[in-house]
């Protein structure tokens, strides 16, 4: 999820399914309304497109720092 691409022009579903090729579309679609309902993500108002709230986006830099530096390293050793 943390493309800068995704940041620039918002993500849709349709986006998603070729990096996620194991997910169905209905799962995928259920993971985008979870991430809504948590606020990581918001809706733009008559499109199919989702931006990243702030916090969002401060969970997904978070998420990738922990597992950089503690959970790679740990499974390498």
């Amino acid at each position: 999820m943390q493309h800068p691409e995704f940041n620039i022009r918002g993500v849709r579903r349709a986006d998603l399914e070729s990096f996620l090729p194991r997910l169905s579309v209905a799962s995928i679609t259920r993971y985008l309304k979870r991430l809504r309902d948590f606020g990581l993500i918001k809706k733009v108002v008559g499109t199919y497109r989702y931006y990243f709230t702030r916090t969002g986006r401060n969970a997904i830099a978070s998420a990738c720092r922990i597992a950089e530096q503690i959970i790679i390293p740990t499974l390498a050793v």
